[in-house]
């Protein structure tokens, strides 16, 4: 399995700044699945992390497109949660400049929770949800490798 970031791959196709906010959500995700068809072709099985909603220059959570994520035919959906606080006190440590408020952090966790559980729902596919700060990293590791073996094998057999 390789893994890769949608911002990233993103940036294969377009300059991106630091800011966390948007301007146009739907073209970032054109270049997103852009790039994704582009490396499909040396890997079977991709982990791609992203979100599911991006904050627009307003600072407010727009999903992004189902299309998208029908264009990326995921076969399982993973939301890693970790308190506000956490969160943001990571982002000021990475960069504090770019660190947005606890309130912005606790809008947009409801809504991605939101969307994720929309998209999953949707697209048919399970939604694994886990709160990273309550799972060690080598516990959330094996948790989400089983569930993902599963939800390969599901997919590649239906």
């Amino acid at each position: 399995m390789v893994h890769y970031t949608a911002s990233g791959l993103i940036k294969t196709q377009k300059k991106l700044g630091q800011d966390k906010r948007v301007r146009d959500v739907n073209e970032n995700q054109d270049h997103l699945v852009t790039a994704l068809d582009q490396v499909r072709s040396n890997a079977k099985n991709i982990l791609l992390d992203g979100h599911f909603c991006l904050l627009d220059e307003n600072s407010q959570p727009k999903p992004i497109a189902t299309s998208t994520f029908e264009n990326i035919s995921p076969v399982t959906l993973i939301l890693l949660e970790a308190p506000p606080s956490t969160i943001y006190a990571r982002m000021v440590i990475r960069d504090p400049s770019s660190a947005l408020s606890i309130p912005v952090i606790e809008n947009l966790q409801r809504a991605e929770r939101r969307r994720a559980k929309e998209l999953s729902k949707h697209l048919n596919i399970p939604l694994f949800i886990s709160d990273v700060e309550t799972n060690s990293t080598a516990d959330l590791a094996k948790d989400l490798a089983k569930k993902l073996d599963r939800s390969i094998t599901n997919a590649s057999t239906a």
